[in-house]
C-alpha cells in the first residue's frame, strides 16, 4: 500500500518519495517558483522522544550550515532551509544516478567504476570544506552519488563538524563504523584526517568490495578498526597493488601517520596511478625498447595539469601515456583538455616544452558566440547554477546579449564566483562545457 505524499512543504511540491531512513525522509519535489526539481529533506520529529528532538534539530541546522557554506561541483548544493508543518526541512540539488552503496555490492557495476577517477574527485571536494572549516564525519558509499556521467556528488552534512565545534548524541554513535577512523569510534578528537581515513576506506571497496575492516557484525569489526593490527593489504590483487603504499599510509589508525591533508593524498593517488599506466606496457618491452613517455615526463605533467583541471588530470594524462607514440603526440593529446591558450601555454612553459610549435596542436576557438547551439548554452546555464543557483540563466542571457568574444563571455560568467580560484575553477568547467557542444 503505497502512502499518500504530502500536500507540500511550503511552495515545494512533493513528487515522490526518494529515500528514507529511520528520522527522516527525502522526497524529490518541484519549486514551481523557479521551475526545477529539488530534493527536499524532512525530519519526522513524531518518531522522536523528546530529548532527541533538540539533537536533531541542531543537525539540521549544522547540516545546512555546512552545505550552504560549500559551493563545489562534488557536493550537493544547498538552497534551503526552514519548517513546514513543524517539521525542519532542507532543500537541496536533486542529483540523478546511484548511491556508491548500491554499486559497490554489485561486482559487474563495482569492477565497471573510474575509482581513481572518482577518488580524486572525492579527494577535491573533502579538500575543499576542510578549508572552509569543515569536517564531514560521516563519509561513506551510502553518502556518495555517482552519476550517470560517472562523477560523484558528497552528500549529508548532518554530522559535519564546523570550526571546531562539537555535537553529541546521547547514544547514539556519530559515523558508520566500517567506513569510521578508529579515533572517530574511540570518541576521540577528530581532525580532517579523520575523514581522509574514511576517503581511503572507501576507495579499499571500490578496489576490491569489501570495507578494509569489516568483520562478522558490528562487534567485530569496532574491535578490528580500534585494535593496533595495521590494515591486511595482501588481498589487493593486481593490476592495483601500486597502490598498496598509498592505503597503508592513508589507512594508518594513528592519525599522525596518515597523509596530512586532501592534497596530498590526492598527489601520492596520483603518483601509484602512473605505476598503474605502465605495468602492463613495461611487461612486454625490452630493455632496447624504452617507454614512448619517460616517467618523470609523465609525472611532472600530471603535477602541472592538476593546476588547470582539477582531479581528472590524473585520467587524462593516464590515458595520454597509454596510447601515445612519442612525447609530442603525448603533449598534443594534453592539449585538448586545458581551458584555453593561455593555460595551455602555461602548462607547456612548465613541463619543458615549447608553446609556439606545440599550441598549434589546439583546434582555435571561433572568435564570437553568435554560433553557439542552444546545447552548449544550455550546458554553460547547468555549470554556472552550480555556483550561483537559479539566477544563472538571467546571468547567460545578460552575458550573450550583445553576443561578445568568446574569453569574453567567460571572463562575464566566471566573474558570478564568490572568489578568485572559486573563478578560475568556473572558468575552466564553463569553457569546458561550451567546447564540448560545439
Amino acid at each position: 500500500m503505497m502512502t499518500a505524499l504530502p500536500a507540500a512543504f511550503g511552495r515545494y511540491l512533493p513528487v515522490e518519495r526518494i529515500g528514507a531512513g529511520a528520522f527522516g525522509i527525502v522526497y524529490r519535489a518541484h519549486d514551481p517558483l523557479i521551475g526545477r526539481f529539488v530534493a527536499v529533506k524532512v525530519i519526522r520529529l513524531d518518531v522522536l522522544s523528546e530529548d532527541q528532538k533538540d539533537d536533531f534539530r541542531t543537525r539540521f541546522r549544522i547540516e545546512a550550515r555546512a552545505g550552504g557554506r560549500c559551493q563545489h561541483p562534488a557536493i550537493v548544493a544547498i538552497f534551503d532551509a526552514g519548517d513546514a508543518q513543524g517539521e525542519p526541512l532542507i532543500v537541496m540539488e536533486y542529483v540523478t544516478g546511484r548511491s556508491l552503496q548500491s554499486i559497490l555490492v554489485q561486482n559487474t557495476a563495482r569492477q565497471a567504476l573510474d575509482a581513481t577517477a572518482l577518488m580524486a574527485e572525492l579527494l577535491d571536494a573533502l579538500g575543499y570544506a576542510h578549508q572552509q572549516g569543515i569536517i564531514h564525519r560521516d563519509i561513506k558509499p551510502a553518502n556518495i552519488i555517482v552519476t550517470p556521467e560517472q562523477h560523484i556528488k558528497v552528500a549529508d552534512f548532518g554530522i559535519a563538524r564546523l570550526d571546531g565545534g562539537s555535537m553529541t548524541l546521547a547514544g547514539n554513535m556519530l559515523g558508520t563504523p566500517s567506513f569510521m577512523a578508529p579515533e572517530q569510534a574511540l570518541g576521540g578528537a577528530i581532525d580532517p584526517r579523520t575523514d581522509l581515513f574514511s576517503a581511503a576506506a572507501i576507495f579499499f571497496a571500490m578496489l576490491t568490495g569489501r570495507a578494509p575492516f569489516a568483520g562478522r557484525n558490528l562487534t567485530d569489526t569496532l574491535i578490528r578498526l580500534t585494535n593496533e593490527t595495521e590494515v591486511d593489504l595482501s588481498g589487493l590483487a593486481e593490476p592495483y597493488a601500486c597502490f598498496a603504499p598509498v592505503l597503508r599510509q592513508a589507512l594508518a589508525k594513528r592519525p599522525e601517520r596518515r597523509f596530512a591533508d586532501a592534497a596530498s593524498f590526492a598527489a601520492a593517488l596520483r603518483e601509484a596511478a602512473l605505476g598503474l599506466n605502465t605495468s602492463e606496457r613495461s611487461r612486454i618491452m625490452t630493455s632496447s625498447n624504452p617507454p614512448a613517455v619517460p616517467r618523470e615526463v609523465i609525472s611532472r605533467a600530471a603535477a602541472e595539469l592538476a593546476i588547470h583541471v582539477g582531479p581528472l588530470a590524473s585520467l587524462h594524462v593516464t590515458n595520454a601515456a597509454q596510447v601515445a607514440a612519442n612525447e609530442e603526440a603525448f603533449f598534443a593529446a594534453l592539449m585538448q583538455h586545458l581551458p584555453d591558450p593561455l593555460a595551455a601555454e602555461k602548462f607547456l612553459r612548465a613541463t619543458g616544452q615549447t608553446p609556439n610549435r606545440r599550441l598549434n596542436a589546439r583546434q582555435p576557438r571561433s572568435a564570437g558566440t553568435r554560433a553557439l547551439s542552444a546545447d552548449a548554452i544550455e550546458a554553460a546555464r547547468a555549470v554556472l547554477a552550480t555556483y550561483t543557483g537559479p539566477i544563472a540563466t538571467v546571468l547567460i542571457s545578460r552575458a550573450l546579449a550583445d553576443a561578445p568574444a568568446f574569453e569574453t563571455l567567460l571572463d562575464r560568467l566566471a566573474g558570478a564566483a564568490e572568489s578568485p580560484v572559486h573563478a578560475e575553477t568556473l572558468r575552466r568547467q564553463l569553457y569546458m562545457a561550451l567546447d564540448a557542444h560545439s
